[in-house]
């Protein structure tokens, strides 16, 4: 009888010591494997204007895969495509589909065929990136290319709405912007093991509506079960530049800032993003300012983003 007590506190407590033991959560991805993740956002932006209260909504569904090419010591070589992108916006009572499935065509007089055109070939054209194990973006070398490829035209573009295409489609396809549109979906490893209960920073800037924020979350290492880690994420949003866009002649700065919350749930054995929920709240002003007039509008913005792995 003492043996077999012996044996079974060995057992616990040989399990429990494993149980702590720090894992390596990184991407571990095969080469030559395609991983696709969906992901569907719903923004509410309020804006007030002259003491009138406006609302507008944003709802978008994407879908990016990576596929390793080469796995070497410190990087991935992968191929990275936003496989289809649809967004339905209702601002200012202007509704807008942009699909990028449908082609689109950039001679149109209608934005939301110009958009999708524009769409469209940002999904048909691939990236060559190099990202770290703990994914993040290191170089995309054909990005020139694939930048003349989607704007091809659009310098020819006519109408008053030109000067804002023009803007939304270069911030759009900016490094920056290309690297945030990855990185929200494969940035949020540490930079060494930890175990539950453990804490670390990551960072990345994404683009929204042509303004470019600075995302800084703390995540932390809930649980591990079956073969998948928990972890929660508490983030700031602040803008990542203080210099104001120029629009025909005007200038428009943005000072928003908030916070998010997210659940993320990760294979431990590829490190691919399984399923995840991002909530978060923003608000401040937009200033512009226009032939010698200054405006202060008020913003608050409400985004909720649901993301999940395509096998």
């Amino acid at each position: 009888m003492k043996t077999k007590l012996f044996i079974s506190l060995f057992l616990f407590c040989s399990f429990t010591i494993m149980a702590q033991d720090a894992i390596n959560l990184k991407l571990n991805v095969k080469a030559k494997t395609k991983y696709t993740v969906k992901s569907t956002s719903e923004q509410s932006i309020v804006t007030s204007f002259n003491g009138m209260q406006q609302t507008s909504g944003v709802k978008n569904v994407s879908f990016m895969s990576l596929t390793p090419l080469a796995l070497g010591q410190k990087s991935i070589s992968c191929e990275i495509a936003f496989d289809s992108i649809f967004t339905t916006s209702n601002m200012s009572g202007m509704k807008m589909d942009i699909n990028s499935s449908k082609g689109g065509d950039i001679n149109s007089s209608d934005i939301s065929q110009i958009m999708s055109a524009i769409m469209a070939r940002l999904c048909k054209n691939k990236l060559n990136a190099i990202l770290s194990y703990d994914g993040k973006v290191i170089a995309i070398n054909n990005l020139n290319a694939f930048k003349d490829s989607v704007t091809k035209g659009v310098d020819s573009l006519k109408g008053p709405m030109t000067p804002m295409i023009s803007m939304q489609v270069k911030m759009l396809l900016s490094e920056s912007a290309i690297k945030g549109m990855i990185e929200a979906n494969t940035a949020y490893f540490p930079t060494k093991p930890v175990k539950i209960g453990d804490s670390w920073n990551t960072s990345y800037t994404q683009s929204s509506g042509g303004i470019g924020f600075s995302i800084v979350t703390e995540y932390k290492l809930n649980s591990l079960k079956d073969k998948v880690a928990e972890l929660s994420g508490n983030a700031t949003l602040e803008p990542s530049s203080t210099a104001p866009m120029e629009v025909n002649g005007a200038k428009i700065g943005y000072d928003v800032r908030g916070l998010s919350k997210s659940t993320l749930f990760i294979d431990i054995q590829t490190g691919w993003l399984q399923k995840s929920s991002v909530k978060s709240h923003m608000k401040g002003n937009m200033n512009v300012s226009m032939n010698g007039n200054d405006m202060t509008i008020p913003v608050e913005i409400d985004n909720t983003t649901e993301s999940i792995a395509i096998q």
